[in-house]
């Protein structure tokens, strides 16, 4: 039995709804499972009580690690909190065994003078004064982000704005980077101005840090499908949904909790959801979507011909239709038609009303400008080119489909596939499997900047074997050693009625640029 690690949490975690102190063990048998957990809960207890401290809320639970079990309690003085968690760890493990010179280590501890983030590092719900809309989600998380603060900036409202590209206040990037955990919740909140949150909150940062607030007026979860697995102690997709689900634990009574009702881990944050759940669906035959609205549920959904209608408390309303939403391409692009279900619904559940929700749509572009990075699409001489974040093999799958709807006689569908290193090896050979069962060529690409742990190279030849998997060998495979040599070498390849689709993970700045100076850009 060892010592894994001992995490300071500073807002709601996958193990309690506020800051917590996780103690991680590992390598414990499996019958001493309760044990261990028993003896290690009650030496945070009792170091508590040495030190003249209240208990505070306290669980434990068996990881998806074989052999690692957590115990986590709640915590306001960090240094000394978690001092407590490793001196608890260590007379579990029985590193230490003398509870005297332990407590008079925290007794240490207890009378330094705290430093400036001794306090948990959140958004309080007491005292905040402006909504929160949190959005977390496999895949379409950054675009309906970027919708929703679109549809409020629009409708006059300073917005503070965090992504995996940055944090924004309204239209200026204060902070670049990927910044969907705490660190960019605070650096809106720092900003006196905002009056609305539209905070992107990714896994990374709820299982690292905790949610960077105490609860949202809104939350959207779009969707659960495997990726990072393995990454963080999460090994399976029951795992990443109930990381998910956190926000949905953390809505405030009375506020909204967005699910996709297509998705069956989504739906069943509902019932663990203190918010009111509101369904979304672009797929009219989603028996538990039909269910849910007969029962007097809340939701959005697309009606035949393309009208989106919303339900609430007994009210139905058409807000408007797929075909005036650019960003969906006529409905051809279904997941950002998902996308849209979502940000309309967050919208509602902030109070926007239905003429502003429906006028800034009509706006919002599947552009470099209002959306980058994310469906980009250009023309290059009689050729297509669509440049998309598709990270993992779901987002693939949509770009594909996409990008299929613009082929015409005689032009070849060519994909530029891989992503960034810490994918599992079957998520990187499944993408390669993918591309090569929906594309006429495939270019196999390297990374240069997202390589996390991996050797050059070793990502290529994880893909090989997932073109090997597939079975078409009249498939042209090609490599390069990352997406711009990738992409450059196949733009001047193109033939007239050819279709480009690049997974751009790292590159999507130079890129862009490169497409614009090349063709035009479809908005």
């Amino acid at each position: 039995m060892r010592i894994v690690e001992i995490r300071d949490l500073d807002g709601p975690n996958l193990f309690l709804d506020g800051p917590a102190i996780k103690v991680e063990l590992g390598e414990v048998v499996p019958e001493q499972m309760e044990h261990v957990a028993e003896t290690l809960g009650s030496h945070v207890r009792d170091l508590h009580t040495a030190l003249g401290i209240d208990v505070p809320e306290m669980t434990s639970m068996t990881m998806e690690a074989p052999g690692h079990l957590v115990v986590a309690f709640g915590w306001q003085h960090r240094a000394l909190a978690r001092g407590i968690g490793y001196r608890a760890a260590l007379l579990t493990t029985g590193e230490q065994s003398d509870s005297d010179v332990v407590i008079d280590e925290l007794n240490e501890i207890q009378a330094r003078e705290p430093e400036e983030d001794d306090a948990p590092l959140l958004i309080r719900a007491e005292g905040r004064t402006i909504p929160i809309i949190a959005i977390t989600g496999t895949n379409g998380k950054t675009t309906t982000s970027r919708l929703i603060s679109f549809v409020l900036r629009s409708a006059g409202h300073v917005v503070g704005l965090t992504s995996s590209a940055g944090v924004f206040i309204d239209t200026e990037m204060v902070l670049k980077g990927d910044y969907s955990g705490p660190s960019g919740a605070r650096r809106v909140f720092e900003e006196p101005s905002v009056e609305y949150a539209v905070l992107e909150t990714a896994r990374g940062g709820m299982l690292l840090r905790g949610c960077g607030f105490e609860d949202a007026d809104v939350a959207v979860v779009t969707n659960v499908t495997e990726d990072h697995l393995g990454v963080h102690g999460v090994y399976t997709i029951e795992g990443l949904a109930a990381v998910k689900s956190i926000i949905a634990r953390n809505v405030k009574p009375g506020g909204f909790c967005v699910l996709n009702a297509d998705d069956d881990r989504v739906r069943a944050m509902a019932e663990v959801t203190p918010g009111i759940p509101v369904f979304f669906s672009r797929n009219l035959e989603n028996t538990a979507m039909a269910n849910h609205l007969a029962a007097g549920g809340s939701g959005i959904f697309v009606e035949q011909g393309g009208d989106i209608t919303w339900q609430h408390q007994g009210e139905v309303t058409a807000v408007t239709n797929v075909a005036n939403i650019p960003m969906t391409f006529n409905g051809r692009a279904t997941h950002q038609v998902e996308n849209a279900l979502a940000a309309i619904a967050a919208l509602i559940g902030v109070g926007m009303e239905h003429g502003v929700i429906r006028e800034a749509l009509g706006n919002f572009r599947s552009s470099a400008e209002d959306s980058k990075g994310r469906l980009n699409v250009f023309e290059i001489g009689d050729a297509t080119v669509i440049v998309d974040f598709a990270h993992n093999e779901v987002g693939l799958v949509n770009l594909l489909n996409f990008a299929r709807t613009y082929l015409n006689d005689g032009g070849r569908l060519i994909s530029i596939v891989g992503t960034a290193g810490d994918r599992e090896d079957g998520a990187l050979q499944a993408i390669a499997q993918r591309a090569v069962e929906m594309s006429d060529v495939v270019v196999l690409k390297d990374s240069i900047h997202y390589l996390r742990g991996r050797e050059p190279g070793e990502m290529i030849t994880l893909m090989q074997a997932g073109v090997r998997a597939a079975g078409k060998p009249e498939v042209e495979v090609l490599e390069a050693t990352d997406e711009r040599a990738a992409t450059l070498r196949m733009i001047d390849q193109l033939r007239p009625n050819d279709v480009l689709a690049v997974m751009c993970v790292e590159d999507y700045d130079f890129l862009l640029t490169e497409m614009a100076k090349r063709g035009k850009a479809q908005v």
